[in-house]
């Protein structure tokens, strides 16, 4: 963010409630930009419960701190490789894909993503992609397969040799 400023906090809020939709409650932390009237109004006005955090008790706050940590970790990663490969990617590009890559990666506790709990679908990603046009594949390879076999061997025909016909209407044999 550009700043810790009420308004700065309540613009990223209000982009991710267009998400989401709104909260019943807000968890945060003692910050000055909790604690002001502005944002108080804009709670209320949303029907937004707003708790705090116990002061100087950080294990309370324990997934959001757990949260943090992983991103801060990810990104030095990605920036120092960025800088050993002489990359020059911006930090919010960087935090864009690490994001969706935590969002779109299944969990071990059930084996769904993120994303795919809280939208019931699974994100399309250049993995899933790739995925799909390999099954494509196997699967065009099973249909010619149990096509061909139920065949048996194709004739091969001369020409002006006599042809015997059925036509077919509706599923059944024309007479």
């Amino acid at each position: 963010m550009n700043g810790t400023k009420a308004k700065n906090t309540i613009e990223k809020l209000r982009c991710t409630f267009s998400y989401f939709g709104l909260p019943e409650e807000l968890v945060s932390d003692n910050g000055p930009p909790f604690n002001g009237e502005e944002y108080k109004k804009f709670c209320k006005s949303n029907g937004i419960t707003h708790r705090f955090s116990p002061p100087l008790h950080p294990c309370s706050n324990g997934l959001a701190e757990r949260a943090v940590r992983t991103v801060k970790s990810i990104l030095k990663k990605q920036l120092y490789e960025n800088f050993q490969k002489k990359l020059n990617i911006t930090i919010q590009h960087q935090l864009s894909n690490f994001l969706l890559k935590y969002r779109t990666t299944p969990t071990s506790v059930n084996g769904k993503s993120p994303a795919e709990m809280i939208f019931k679908q699974t994100p399309r990603t250049r993995l899933r992609i790739f995925k799909e046009k390999g099954k494509d594949k196997e699967r065009d390879k099973r249909i010619k397969m149990n096509e061909d076999s139920g065949r048996g061997r194709m004739r091969e025909f001369t020409e002006n040799q006599d042809v015997l016909l059925q036509l077919i209407k509706n599923g059944k044999p024309n007479e």
